[in-house]
């Protein structure tokens, strides 16, 4: 139960982390577009 438990975690981890990556790289580059518009105005 628990090596199956395990292996349907680790899935799940792999179909989430492309998608939270990139979620965090469009958030980053929008924060720092963002400072950077400010700090140029």
């Amino acid at each position: 139960v628990v090596d199956t438990r395990g292996r349907l975690l680790t899935a799940l981890g792999y179909a989430f982390w492309p998608p939270m990556v990139l979620i965090a790289e469009i958030v980053q580059t929008f924060i720092l577009a963002d400072f950077c518009y400010y700090y140029v105005k």
